[in-house]
């Protein structure tokens, strides 16, 4: 699944996560595009260290859409995040 345009703030203190986006907007939009999806699992090239808190929040997140979150191979979806600078211009 691609979710184009996509884009969440980012932050500069270090305290912080360096992208900001909240983990119940993915849910809600995964769940938007596969309304049928029960499971979903992340894709290993996701680099969850550069949003500890977001990854923190996914299994609940993704819960309240009652989706869940599998480790096994076979899901309904699976989410690669990709988190890059998005121009605020």
């Amino acid at each position: 699944m691609e979710i184009p345009n996509s884009c969440a703030v980012t932050s500069t203190d270090e305290k912080t996560d360096l992208f900001d986006a909240t983990a119940k907007d993915l849910a809600e939009k995964i769940h938007n595009q596969f309304p049928k999806a029960r499971s979903a699992k992340l894709d290993p090239a996701t680099a969850a260290s550069d949003a500890p808190r977001f990854f923190e929040e996914l299994p609940a997140a993704l819960k309240s859409q009652d989706l869940t979150l599998v480790k096994s191979e076979q899901s309904d979806v699976a989410v690669l995040a990709s988190l890059a600078r998005c121009d605020s211009s």
